[in-house]
């Protein structure tokens, strides 16, 4: 089998699509085509091309002075003549004739596929899917598919997800969607068999990195017969793909050779330039501790490491190129990582002081090294064009689903927390991960966290910084890094994206959701208005937080919504009902059910006495309305002497609640439990109380109905949609403690009145959830 890198260009391909280069004014290439001759060889081809953006003279240039081993090639544009979308097809083979004609015609796309059939030029449909100017529509890729039997199935500098599912799409083609495809468009499919597509590789490289690591494989002793086995459609691609981190390294690499075209316009090397940017920005600041001595030392390590590594950029040097481009990002993400670290820091003092003249300074301070670090984000967001073109194919010709299945990345900012959110996700991360669902939690953790909980499933992000959330000293929000963030995030390939928390570790979800060009669920699970009314008593301040929750969830793609209440509540904030589902949480019904020695254990572990069990379980916290259960608890056990408080959980109220219910022999302060002793306290327990009008959802109440624990809930929020009112527990219509006494007294005497109705109740409890609520059953449909 031969071997030819069948896309590459040189210096004659000089209109660059990339915003950088565009600002910058550079062309797109500067390889010498002498330089592509030598690196091809070298890397083990046997024949050699250059494809120029509608450009021969590389290509003819070589094919003269290596003839036997060299031919034509081109990438010519071409267009789609009712809204003039550009296609890109491969050519080879040809003669300076064809070329001419070629170059006349190519405004017409049919014209120009009838003219190379019966010319029988060698050709493929360079990255298909991918639209160059964003007016390529998925019913002219069908047509494409119609009128071109060979597409390239490997290109070099797309990703390696995106290329796969092109293959895919293209060999799960049918005769029968042929014929679909033709009586839908009117155009008659080229060949005998239309259905099955020929396919090569190339590494469309632009700045001679990569030259030959992309190929294609046929056979043939000499160029026509290695065409004609692409003609035949009896080759096949193989080789590396790009992913943005080095798209954007071959950005810079461009920007270098055009600094040198121009007698080093941007200093010999655009890396040392962004690297003595930041670390000597801001190092003037008089508040700033660090030695002129540890500056300069740290300052020439990172610069001589840097330069070893540009100097690879020109055939200088040992280091692999993967080993310099690994390095040459996480230096760059590091010293970003400072300045970002930094700015902050500036920025927090500033709008303490209320200096704007010095605020200003320093985010302008950051705006070149947001320039020179520009080509990681746009290359992410090139990278990922061809996304939804590719689906389409996938859902016309196969069965809908990448090549590595559909995955889903679950973002958070709590993770390791004592509260519903961070109990869901950590539930969330190991079902996915024992039952082998293509769902991952994506997170930021301390150390102290990573020993503290499981971390099976998660995709641990790196963070800059830590700090403490108001009014909740026990929960920390992390600002991850965000290039380090960026490169995990691109290595899962999410075909989804669901955010659970708005915090930073969100917001950086929604933004690469959109660098991704991939669908975004914005996961409603807690009330922050209704939170900041109730903790700070500050309307002006839960009207801030208001308008940033609405534009939160308007920027995602859909509203995820655990109950029908918090749907209308939040229509009436402003969220489009049509952009709302629901998302049901689940129990691990496996562990969340009863266990016949509760009483026991409740006895054993905590000394609990004979009597009524009454259990709060969950964050102590004050829109938790436990202020009201302490109020139930004053008048019931003023009545009679056997009820029991038991209040499993920790948080910001706790102190004050213990003020207000002094524990005594009848009240029980648990603490924080593990998971897994709380179906023993659920069980040991008679009746649950929850008198918060704040829980959009409502997880501990899920968590007792699984254990058989009737449960009273208000009527305002979303628990009361877990139970069924009369059947597994009580819905109280009001939220003070007149009616709160009254419910629970209630139900305190139907236990007591008849213990076999009551009995039937646990056991209807268990039965609803387990029924309803399984979490391999709701993930799996996610999926």
């Amino acid at each position: 089998m031969m071997r030819a890198d069948l896309h590459c260009h040189s210096r004659f391909s000089n209109h660059p699509s990339e915003w950088f280069l565009k600002r910058l004014g550079s062309a797109e290439s500067y390889t010498d085509p002498d330089f592509v001759y030598s690196s091809a060889k070298a890397r083990g081809m046997r024949f050699v091309t250059v494809t120029d953006h509608n450009r021969i003279e590389a290509s003819v240039y070589l094919r003269d002075r290596f003839p036997g081993e060299a031919f034509t090639g081109v990438e010519s544009t071409v267009y789609f003549p009712d809204n003039r979308a550009k296609v890109h097809i491969l050519l080879w083979g040809f003669t300076e004739e064809d070329f001419a004609e070629i170059e006349r015609i190519r405004t017409d796309i049919f014209v120009f596929r009838d003219f190379v059939l019966e010319r029988g030029i060698a050709h493929s449909v360079a990255h298909a899917a991918f639209s160059v100017d964003n007016r390529l529509r998925p019913d002219q890729l069908e047509k494409l598919v119609l009128m071109f039997n060979v597409f390239e199935g490997l290109n070099g500098s797309r990703t390696r997800s995106n290329n796969a599912n092109l293959l895919k799409a293209l060999r799960d083609l049918t005769p029968e969607r042929i014929e679909d495809l033709r009586r839908a468009h009117g155009i008659e499919p080229t060949g005998d068999e239309p259905w099955i597509k020929g396919f090569t590789g190339g590494s469309d490289d632009h700045a001679g990195l990569f030259i030959g690591q992309t190929y294609t494989e046929a056979e043939g002793e000499s160029v026509e017969e290695f065409l004609d086995s692409i003609r035949r459609k009896a080759s096949c691609p193989g080789g590396r793909t790009d992913d943005y981190k080095t798209f954007a390294f071959a950005v810079y690499k461009i920007a270098y050779d055009f600094s040198e075209s121009r007698g080093g316009l941007l200093s010999r090397s655009l890396l040392p330039q962004i690297s003595t940017y930041l670390l000597d920005r801001g190092r003037r600041d008089a508040g700033h501790t660090e030695s002129a001595a540890e500056m300069l030392s740290r300052t020439e390590t990172n610069l001589r490491t840097l330069r070893s590594i540009s100097a690879g950029f020109t055939g200088e040097g040992s280091w692999d190129m993967t080993e310099k481009l690994d390095a040459a990002y996480e230096m760059i993400s590091g010293v970003l990582d400072d300045l970002s670290r930094e700015l902050i820091g500036q920025v927090a003092v500033d709008l303490e002081r209320l200096d704007i003249g010095s605020l200003l300074r320093n985010v302008a301070s950051a705006l070149p090294a947001a320039f020179l670090t520009a080509p990681f984000f746009s290359t992410f967001r090139h990278m990922q064009r061809e996304r939804r073109l590719v689906q389409h194919l996938l859902e016309k010709f196969s069965d809908g689903r990448p090549s590595a299945g559909r995955k889903i990345l679950w973002f958070t900012d709590t993770f390791a927390d004592l509260n519903g959110v961070s109990a869901t996700l950590r539930t969330i991360a190991r079902v996915a991960e024992e039952r082998e669902l293509n769902i991952r939690v994506a997170t930021c953790l301390n150390d102290h966290e990573r020993r503290r909980v499981h971390t099976g499933g998660v995709v641990d992000l790196p963070h800059i910084f830590e700090f403490p959330i108001p009014h909740y000293p026990n929960i920390t929000l992390k600002a991850p890094s965000v290039l380090g963030a960026m490169k995990r995030i691109e290595r899962e390939a999410p075909d989804e994206i669901y955010i659970s928390t708005p915090g930073p570790v969100g917001l950086l979800a929604l933004a690469l959701g959109k660098l991704l060009g991939v669908r975004t669920v914005g996961v409603f699970h807690t009330d922050f208005t209704m939170f900041a009314e109730k903790i700070t008593l500050d309307e002006s301040l839960a009207e801030v937080v208001d308008t940033f929750m609405r534009w939160f969830y308007s920027a995602c793609d859909s509203v995820s919504v655990p109950t029908r209440e918090y749907q209308s509540i939040l229509e009436r904030r402003g969220i489009d009902p049509a952009r709302m589902t629901l998302f049901h949480r689940g129990i691990e019904a496996d562990l969340f059910s009863p266990t016949p020695d509760g009483r026991e254990y409740l006895r054993d572990r905590f000394h609990v006495k004979d009597g009524v069990n009454l259990l709060f379980a969950g964050r102590v916290s004050r829109e938790k309305n436990v202020d009201v259960l302490a109020d139930v608890y004053h008048r019931l056990s003023a009545t009679r002497s056997d009820i029991n408080l038991l209040i499993a959980g920790d948080g910001p109220y706790l102190g004050e609640l213990k003020e207000r219910v002094r524990p005594n022999g009848r009240v029980i302060f648990t603490g924080a439990l593990d998971r897994t002793e709380l179906p023993r306290v659920y069980s040991g327990s008679d009746l649950f109380v929850f008198p918060s009008t704040a829980d959009t959802f409502g997880m501990a109440v899920l968590e007792a109905q699984a254990c058989g624990l009737p449960a009273l809930v208000s009527n305002e929020g979303g628990p009361q949609e877990i139970i069924s009112h009369g059947e597994t527990g009580w819905v109280v219509d009001g939220a003070g403690a007149d009616e709160w006494t009254h419910s629970v007294a209630g139900a305190i005497e139907f236990m007591d009145a008849d213990r076999d109705r009551y009995d039937r109740m646990r056991t209807r409890c268990r039965e609803r959830v387990v029924q309803d609520r399984d979490w391999s059953r709701i993930l799996g449909a996610l999926l």
